[in-house]
């Protein structure tokens, strides 16, 4: 094969890379959002020096210490998933391309620290006990975002796009994505109001308010 060969298949692997990794950041982005978890920023880097690099989301959580039993599991399970919720739109998306479930281990591998995070988020709540009840647990989590990201597979379409193309967004990126081209646009625009209602009174937020807004 020639060198220009090479280096065609080389931009071919590399642009695949950059479309899974938007995939992946627009996985978290989207599972957050519907979980009320407000995403600061969202990048993907097209020229990675490995794959720890390929991007990241950072998202801010509700800064508040419920008494309620209910609140709180709620948020430990959205604090968990959203770690989990790269890999699994990441999946969806390889499934979509290629019509296999077999998600390959050199894929697999990219979403390992997302991965081990959840796993110790698991294990700080005692949520399940080590062993084969938490090998399902996780189980059992997994198939529930992937459920999630069915109802809702064209707002993590339209971040990945936006994300593959302008490189990094903002939290007002997403809101005028997601309000504007989103086949949901009013559920959209209720939930970045109820984001916003959340964190504009993070420090004195009422758990009576914050319960009629998280549990429905």
């Amino acid at each position: 094969m020639s060198n220009f060969g090479k280096s065609i298949i080389k931009k071919l692997s590399q642009d695949y890379e950059l479309i899974s990794a938007s995939y992946h950041e627009a996985g978290h982005v989207v599972y957050g959002l519907l979980n009320f978890i407000k995403i600061q920023a969202v990048a993907v880097n097209s020229s990675p020096k490995n794959t720890e690099d390929l991007g990241y989301t950072h998202y801010e959580l509700i800064n508040n210490d419920f008494g309620d039993p209910d609140l709180a599991n709620l948020l430990q399970l959205s604090e968990i998933n959203i770690n989990y919720a790269g890999l699994v739109a990441e999946k969806i998306y390889y499934k979509d391309i290629c019509g296999s479930d077999k998600f390959p281990m050199m894929l697999k591998s990219g979403c390992s620290q997302d991965i081990e995070t959840a796993a110790a988020l698991i294990k700080k709540f005692n949520l399940s006990p080590p062993g084969k009840k938490r090998y399902l647990f996780k189980k059992k989590l997994l198939r529930e975002s992937k459920v999630l990201f069915e109802e809702h597979w064209d707002a993590v379409k339209l971040i990945a796009h936006a994300l593959y193309d302008k490189k990094k967004l903002h939290y007002s990126d997403l809101k005028d994505i997601l309000t504007k081209k989103s086949k949901n646009k009013i559920f959209w625009k209720n939930r970045f109001k109820e984001i916003n209602l959340l964190f504009d009174a993070a420090e004195l937020l009422d758990e009576k308010v914050a319960r009629s807004i998280l549990i429905k």
